[in-house]
């Protein structure tokens, strides 16, 4: 326990001083000139992040700066040069007492200024030739800005935010009463890409490729199919983590769906809290500030929650055989209840609000979202490179104006949203420790 603790602060401090950057000090006008290393659509314009920052104003300039433009956007290309005058400031820490820090998410995202320009930018040639982790980075940015624009293009805004936010995990634009709908109705999580997303993706693909495989008896009575659809699956995951811009959430969760994936090209058990507690170490050693995140926390607590339920049921003997129907809806209704157990005391303390009707939500919207949603994102990302996209992506674009229709449906029931007060966060802390308790340990003292 003493070598995992002094391990874990170790990595924390690495990661610290590995992302450190410059962070301005105080507010001021500058003209800048820089490098568009990524682009962000928000509901209020575009925000550009800069790099290779040079300006008379900033002698020991931050890595990188955001800024939102409003005027000339459309016009401006990730790895471009850039030249524009803008209002800079410190990123922002928290607003309230316990409200999120977004300086310290722009610290290790290494933004060390955040503001608005004045005008139009101009386009100017680039101070340096980027490096090879540049040109990756800029050619990978690039690409799901362009993927971003052909979908928000072809869909009403809304709905398009939506689209993109599943495929390229850009959320910028969507309408603040769809978010609230879904929010209300337990379906926040289908809006940033994380367990949900990747395993339908990498779980399908990996039905789909044995299922292939399956109908060809040359290759099932000989070769190990099952591990070359794993293979395939770790593969088509992996680009889609690529195509999401590899968040915090989607990273987590494509580390836990590879561990399920090796695990059986190692043939070893698929689905077990070793395979949960070795991706945790993963990611924690990996991106440490991650622990703080809600959704890092919330996601671990649902997936522990889920791997237990499933490990008890395993154990219990079926009586009565029921049809395939059946054992859909109890899965979603099971799956949706647990984890929405197992995330209330983190969406009561950092959000002070309780969604109580999420299993009904997700009851009705996941068939839309796995039969529905996911596969026509999925067609329309493998029809963008001829040209064919725009048909898969209005058939998306209706599974997610049904999912918002369901949305409205469960958030307008009476009494839908609950309004908690907050607690302190040593009860958080204390209602974790007995929730690990619980799952993990396994003889019937434990309770």
């Amino acid at each position: 326990g003493l070598a995992a603790l002094s391990l874990g602060f170790a990595a924390a401090k690495l990661r610290e001083e590995r992302v450190s950057a410059p962070v301005l000090a105080q507010s001021l006008v500058a003209h800048l000139t820089g490098r568009v290393a990524a682009l962000d659509w928000g509901r209020s314009g575009l925000r550009v992040v800069v790099g290779d920052v040079r300006s008379g104003r900033l002698p020991n300039p931050p890595a990188l700066v955001r800024v939102l433009v409003r005027k000339g956007a459309e016009d401006i290309r990730v790895g471009q040069g850039i030249g524009l005058t803008a209002q800079l400031m410190p990123p922002p820490g928290p607003t309230e007492p316990g409200d999120g820090d977004f300086g310290r998410a722009a610290y290790f995202a290494q933004i060390g200024a955040v503001g608005f320009a004045y005008g139009a930018p101009e386009t100017l040639p680039l101070a340096r030739p980027p490096g090879p982790t540049e040109q990756l980075s800029g050619f990978i940015e690039a690409m799901r800005a362009r993927m971003t624009a052909r979908i928000r293009a072809a869909l009403p805004p809304s709905r398009g935010a939506i689209a993109s936010a599943i495929i390229t995990g850009e959320r910028g634009g969507i309408d603040a009463e769809d978010e609230s709908a879904l929010r209300d109705a337990g379906l926040a999580h289908v809006l940033a890409i994380a367990g949900l997303h990747m395993a339908l993706v990498g779980a399908g693909f990996f039905w789909l490729i044995r299922a292939l495989l399956a109908a060809v008896p040359a290759l099932a009575l000989t070769y190990p199919i099952k591990k070359w659809a794993a293979g395939a699956a770790l593969l088509v995951s992996g680009l889609y983590l690529v195509i999401s811009g590899a968040a915090s959430s989607a990273t987590r969760a494509f580390v836990m769906l590879a561990m399920m994936l090796l695990a059986i090209l190692l043939d070893r058990p698929a689905l077990s809290m070793r395979s949960l507690g070795l991706a945790a170490a993963i990611l924690l050693l990996l991106r440490p500030e991650a622990v703080t995140e809600p959704g890092f926390q919330m996601s671990f607590a649902a997936v522990a929650s889920l791997i237990a339920v499933a490990e008890w049921a395993q154990g219990r003997a079926r009586l009565v055989p029921h049809g395939w129907f059946y054992r859909h809806l109890r899965g979603i209704a099971v799956t949706s209840l647990v984890a929405s157990l197992a995330t209330l005391p983190f969406v009561m303390f950092y959000f002070s609000r309780a969604s109580h009707y999420a299993v009904l939500g997700n009851l009705l919207a996941m068939p839309v979202m796995g039969l529905w949603v996911m596969p026509a994102a999925a067609l329309s990302v493998a029809a963008m490179p001829f040209g064919l996209e725009h048909a898969p992506l209005q058939l998306l674009g209706s599974g997610i104006g049904v999912m918002l229709d369901l949305g409205r449906f469960v958030s307008g029931l009476p009494g839908a949203v609950g309004l908690t007060p907050s607690f302190p966060r040593a009860a958080l802390v204390l209602t974790v420790l007995g929730g690990l308790w619980l799952l993990i340990c396994r003889r019937s003292w434990r309770w």
